[in-house]
């Protein structure tokens, strides 16, 4: 049903991590209906990257959403992850119910969560979004 991918950057043996054959593995793993998310690196530092990674997956799935979370330890405490289904588009994706425990989360509102697939213009630009 969903398929988590919290990888290292894409340096060395982890840089197969960022391909197209890798990326048909995990569509190839998911359940109709199914969605995988995808560490895409500092949309700062990194655009180019995400940039990449957005042209393969749009290659493999119907619905792309990229989106930030704000991560003070990471390199310029902006981090980028990609979402990715056949079936499910995030940013149009009613709220049908919310957990009991959302009322405990330090940092996840569901206006925060709809407002992570807000792009900086510049990352817009460079993704083509």
């Amino acid at each position: 049903d969903l398929i988590v991918v919290d990888s290292t950057d894409p340096v060395g043996e982890a840089a197969k991590l960022f391909t197209s054959a890798f990326y048909e593995k995990v569509r190839a793993g998911l359940r109709p209906g199914g969605c995988a998310v995808f560490q895409t690196e500092s949309p700062f530092y990194s655009t180019d990257v995400l940039a990449e990674v957005q042209e393969e997956l749009r290659a493999l799935f119907q619905h792309v959403a990229p989106y930030t979370a704000h991560i003070p330890t990471y390199p310029s405490g902006l981090w980028s992850f990609t979402f990715a289904s056949d079936a499910i588009d995030p940013r149009a994706a009613p709220v049908q119910r919310q957990p009991a425990f959302l009322h405990e989360l330090r940092y996840l509102t569901p206006e925060l969560l709809r407002a992570a697939f807000v792009l900086p213009a510049y990352v817009r630009r460079r993704i083509g979004g």
